[in-house]
C-alpha cells in the first residue's frame, strides 16, 4: 500500500540470482530517506537455498535503490493522465530496469502527435470547405465532418491497443492515424484543383 506521505506498508521484495529465487523480504513499513535510501521496519526475511530455507527477523534494515517516491506515485496513474515529461521519464525507467514500457511509450507518442493531429483535422476540414464538397449543402458537410472526426477518434483509440498486442513500434502506432488522415486531406485538396 502506498500512503499519501510516500510511506509504503506491507511490502514484499523478491531477490533473484540466475533467474532463481534466493530471498523474500517482507517489511511492515518502508519510508524514504535522502540519497536513494529506504528504511525498512519490522522485517521478516526468508532465504532460499537448494538445501534449505532459513527465516530471520529484524527491526530495521536499509535498502539502497534508485526507486524514488515520485516513481511510485506514477505507478498509480494511468499513462494517459501523465504529462509528456512524466511519460518519458517513467518509460525510460521501465526500459532501464528491463520492464515493458510500450504502454507508456504509446501514450508519450500520442501526446506528442496531438498538435499534429489537430493541424491535420483542421486541414481536412478546410478540404471539406474548399475541396470537392464545396457545392454540397452545409448540413451534409457537417454530418460528414462529424463522421470523419468520429472515425479518426475511433481509429486512434483502437489502433493503439492493437499495436500493443502485435508489438508494433509505439511511434508508428500513434502516427499511423494522423498520417492516414493527412493523406486523405491532401487527396481531397488535390481533387479540388
Amino acid at each position: 500500500v502506498i500512503l499519501p506521505d510516500g510511506q509504503l506498508e506491507g511490502v514484499t521484495r523478491f531477490q533473484f540470482s540466475d533467474k532463481k529465487l534466493t530471498a523474500m523480504i517482507y517489511a511492515q513499513s518502508i519510508t524514504y530517506e535522502q540519497g536513494d535510501n529506504w528504511v525498512m521496519r519490522d522485517i521478516q526475511q526468508t532465504f532460499v537455498n537448494p538445501e534449505r530455507i532459513n527465516s530471520t527477523q529484524a527491526d530495521v534494515m536499509n535498502w539502497q535503490t534508485d526507486l524514488r517516491p515520485e516513481t511510485l506515485g506514477i505507478v498509480s496513474l494511468k499513462p494517459e493522465d501523465l504529462n509528456i515529461k512524466g511519460l518519458k521519464d517513467y518509460s525510460d525507467y521501465l526500459r532501464e530496469n528491463g520492464l515493458n514500457s510500450t504502454r507508456y511509450e504509446l501514450a508519450y507518442w500520442k501526446k506528442l502527435m496531438q498538435p499534429i493531429a489537430v493541424a491535420v483535422m483542421m486541414f481536412l476540414a478546410l478540404s471539406f470547405i474548399s475541396g470537392p464538397m464545396r457545392s454540397t449543402p452545409i448540413g451534409t458537410r457537417i454530418v460528414i465532418g462529424l463522421v470523419v472526426g468520429f472515425a479518426f477518434n475511433m481509429l486512434s483509440n483502437i489502433f493503439g491497443p492493437v499495436s500493443l498486442v502485435y508489438e508494433m513500434p509505439p511511434m508508428l502506432a500513434a502516427g499511423f492515424p494522423v498520417a492516414l488522415f493527412a493523406a486523405i486531406a491532401v487527396m481531397l485538396m488535390r481533387r479540388a484543383r
